[in-house]
């Protein structure tokens, strides 16, 4: 198995909380043992959105990493240096023991983590057969200067091309079991966060105003983005599109 989730870390969580629950992302709660336990990290909080999950981890400074969650930390190392992307093991210390975490270097020295889960806990999974499920997908971003070296890491991870990748130094990589991650040519790399919703813009911008945020549209048409500003000052992006498939590349969470 294969999830996006990245890390967002923030001086401002509990905000952060309040506005992920708005856009209708959920909570995760596990019991504190077992594999569930490594859903957290130094007292984050995990959740979901239809396609993909976000971990929220109080931090004094502001800024998104890159991250997956697998089932099986050994094997998804063992299958993604076979493809030729070298994997790091590591150990981090969690309720009643200790996890194994896989870390990757990708080439343009942005780092991430492939963390194990419970794969019982299937929230932020879609349902078979439909990959591009109706509602909320998370949408990692990464900006990058080097887009072919982006593109094979998450091809040697197990992530899968989508067919709509938005045009030349754009791409767009899906995890079988939720959330996707856009690819886009940047002169520094750099990660972000974004949304894309499946459904009607209007709903999205009443369920955003009914919980007190005012949303703007950037763009207008089939596929309509909105803009809202997010607890550390900059716009956190929602791409609103009706057609199934037809999807829209993220732009990374404003600073």
């Amino acid at each position: 198995m294969l999830r996006v989730r990245p890390i967002l870390h923030t001086p401002h969580a509990p905000e952060w909380v309040a506005l992920l629950t708005a856009l209708g992302l959920g909570e995760i709660r596990v019991a504190d043992n077992g594999l569930g336990t490594a859903l957290g990290v130094a007292g984050g909080r995990c959740f979901a959105a239809d396609a993909g999950r976000i971990l929220v981890s109080e931090s004094d400074t502001f800024g998104t990493r890159l991250g997956f969650e697998v089932r099986d930390v050994q094997k998804f190392a063992q299958w993604t240096i076979s493809d030729g992307t070298p994997v790091l093991l590591g150990t981090e210390a969690a309720a009643g023991g200790s996890v194994t975490i896989a870390e990757i270097v990708a080439p343009d020295g942005v780092s991430f983590s492939a963390r194990p889960v419970d794969p019982l806990i299937t929230d932020g999974t879609p349902q078979a057969p439909d990959p591009h499920p109706h509602g909320l997908a998370v949408v990692a971003c990464w900006g990058t200067p080097d887009v072919p070296g982006a593109i094979s890491t998450l091809a040697n991870t197990g992530a899968k091309p989508e067919a709509a990748n938005g045009g030349p130094g754009r791409a767009r990589y899906r995890a079988k079991h939720g959330g996707y991650v856009d690819v886009t040519e940047n002169d520094v790399p750099e990660a972000g966060l974004s949304f894309e919703y499946t459904g009607s813009a209007s709903a999205m911008e009443e369920r955003l105003a009914l919980a007190g945020y005012e949303s703007s549209v950037l763009e207008q048409g089939p596929n309509t983005v909105l803009s809202v500003r997010h607890p550390d000052g900059g716009r956190l992006r929602v791409a609103c599109t009706q057609a199934k498939g037809n999807s829209v590349a993220g732009e990374p969470v404003g600073t």
